[in-house]
């Protein structure tokens, strides 16, 4: 018989407060009209730029945010104790197993494409599980 009872033992966030969260920030972001600079203003530097054959630009920015748990098993287990002249007895006693600890998370990734001239050419948001 086994029963298992889960803990939160922690969370982690990959340290930058990610701003393209923030609604009132993003609405200022316009396809077509927003330039690098103005992008910049409101979300900071990003991530990563990437440059591309095409004279385009893509802007990266990322936020991670981890949670750990910690589980645990407690197992009934057979324990054969000798009785000196009685034979053997046959008893259960509790173990308690760590099975370790259990991540989960997300990644937010919000991509910025720029055209040759600076201004917004398109935006993506990605959610990844983990």
């Amino acid at each position: 018989m086994i029963a298992i009872a889960v803990g939160l033992a922690g969370c982690a966030s990959n340290g930058r407060t990610a701003s393209f969260h923030d609604p009132d920030k993003l609405h200022q972001i316009r396809v077509n009209k927003s330039t690098k600079q103005q992008v910049k203003n409101l979300l900071g530097e990003p991530q990563s730029i990437t440059q591309h054959s095409n004279e385009t630009e893509s802007w990266t920015y990322q936020s991670t945010h981890t949670t750990y748990t910690e589980k645990y098993a407690a197992k009934k287990a057979l324990s054969f104790v000798p009785i000196p002249y009685l034979g053997t007895a046959v008893g259960l006693a509790d173990s308690v197993v760590d099975v370790g600890p259990d991540k989960i998370g997300e990644t937010k990734i919000f991509s910025l494409t720029f055209n040759k001239k600076g201004v917004l050419k398109e935006t993506k948001r990605e959610t990844k599980h983990f």
